[in-house]
């Protein structure tokens, strides 16, 4: 009898684990597949191809040491990008893609993030358990993902050395030792030269490292410098990181830093244009935020928005119910990621800059925050835990894809990448001789990225 009961015992303790592993190996199956096995595919003259064939081919043709860094330090389009680190590294990306096809290296790189996330998560939260959940919280949202882990190089380069200067930051906050500075000091250099959107970081950095002190602010102000004080070396690191980009910035484009597509020189805008970009960019970087949802109820019509508005609204209820009964676990010590998350999409905001992805970081800080709310939510209900944990990365996974699938602004990007890269490799294939010489330019309307659209084939060389 007392061996029987053991074995019982011994089998609701297997129970949950094989749950687990069995949940987490087709989470991981369909997340892969998606990647691998997605089918974006670009023109040799999109932004995704052009930012490195062009690098590549001009250092393959380099003869001196100038020429390399003329070529390493280009720019494209006039735009005021300055994306060495990309440049470099496009010979060895452009090695490993195949067919128009970028998945390989970026899929790759995505992989690497996600790993990274995992330590920054165990570095920030001290808890591997909420760590691993966090990753798969963070691969649930294809909204986010999709763009990013399949297609562009630059923003995936620029997360990686995101999580990595925010994991090491917070790193030296706890155990200040000389060789955390310097691996801090150049992750920022390399980290600047990837793409501009890495500069978020540095406002989550802040974020993370003072949101204490400003709750402990009764204190008084003296406690604060104290703090401020000793933190100071930390910041002058990652400053000092900085100082090579805003000088070649500075010498090739006359500014130290990139401006902001809410206005420029030739582009006056009042405070009301201004500020509905900036909105308009929110608004964009929101809805990632949240699965894709609020497109789909503001902009999908048609008698599919009653399907999916009853399964969307059933789902978020019973999600929001939950959030309810225990919204006291919302006041936790790691309120830093949700000051961080905050004031990234308000920062983020005002460079009215947006693409599939390109915040991706503060998904990524939502997802941290999530985590912690959400083990903590199930040890309350004990018999249902695995459940609970195992169900809101495949619900977020399910919402989220549901409504990437029916977005019209997603669906109208793949649609043109779809049909630049058709119209490519028919002009391509007309004659060996004429796609080599020659440069194929698309006048067809173009509102989603510039007003003529460059079809650089393969063999162009440009």
């Amino acid at each position: 009898m007392k061996y029987k009961n053991n074995f019982s015992k011994q089998l609701k303790e297997i129970r949950p684990k094989l749950f687990f592993l069995i949940s987490g190996f087709t989470f991981l199956l369909i997340i892969l597949s998606y990647i691998f096995f997605s089918n974006f595919r670009y023109s040799f003259g999109a932004d995704e191809f052009v930012v490195l064939t062009i690098p590549a081919y001009a250092i393959s043709t380099s003869e001196t040491v100038l020429d390399y860094l003329i070529s390493i330090s280009h720019g494209l389009f006039l735009e005021d990008h300055l994306n060495i680190t990309t440049n470099i590294l496009s010979p060895v990306i452009l090695s490993i893609s195949d067919n128009n096809l970028l998945k390989a290296p970026v899929g790759f790189l995505y992989l690497i993030s996600l790993f990274l996330s995992y330590q920054l998560a165990v570095n920030l939260t001290k808890n591997r358990e909420i760590a691993i959940y966090a990753v798969f919280l963070i691969a649930s949202n294809i909204t986010v993902t999709w763009y990013l882990s399949t297609s562009n190089i630059t923003f995936i380069l620029s997360l990686i050395f995101q999580i990595i200067v925010i994991n090491f930051a917070i790193k030296l906050n706890e155990n200040r030792k000389m060789y955390n500075h310097v691996i801090l000091f150049f992750c920022v250099i390399l980290g600047s030269f990837s793409f501009e959107n890495f500069f978020l970081c540095f406002f989550i950095v802040g974020s993370l490292l003072f949101s204490n002190d400003l709750r402990n602010i009764k204190k008084g102000l003296y406690h604060l410098f104290i703090s401020f004080l000793r933190k100071l070396p930390i910041l002058l690191t990652l400053i000092a990181g900085l100082v090579p980009y805003f000088y070649i910035h500075n010498l090739k484009f006359g500014t130290i830093l990139p401006g902001s597509r809410i206005g420029n020189d030739h582009d006056q805008l009042d405070n009301m244009d201004s500020l509905y970009i900036a909105i308009k960019t929110a608004a964009k970087i929101l809805n990632e935020l949240l699965l894709g949802i609020p497109e789909i109820f503001l902009f999908v019509g048609q008698t599919q928005i009653i399907f999916i508005g009853i399964l969307l609204f059933s789902l978020i209820s019973l999600f929001l119910l939950v959030i309810l009964r225990n919204i006291h676990l919302f006041r936790i010590k790691e309120n830093g990621l949700l000051l961080a998350t905050i004031i990234s999409v308000i920062i983020a905001s005002a460079t009215g800059r947006h693409h599939p992805g390109m915040w991706s970081i503060i998904w990524i800080m939502q997802s941290l925050y999530f985590s912690i709310i959400i083990v903590k939510i199930s040890k309350k209900y004990r018999r249902y835990n695995s459940y609970i944990l195992v169900s809101v990365p495949f619900l977020f996974l399910a919402i989220s894809k549901i409504c990437l699938d029916n977005s019209p602004r997603t669906n109208e990007l793949i649609s043109y990448n779809q049909r630049s890269y058709l119209l490519d490799r028919t002009l391509s294939s007309l004659s060996e001789n004429l796609s080599s010489t020659s440069l194929f330019i698309d006048l067809s309307d173009d509102k989603i990225f510039h007003e003529i659209r460059y079809l650089i084939s393969e063999r162009t060389q440009l």
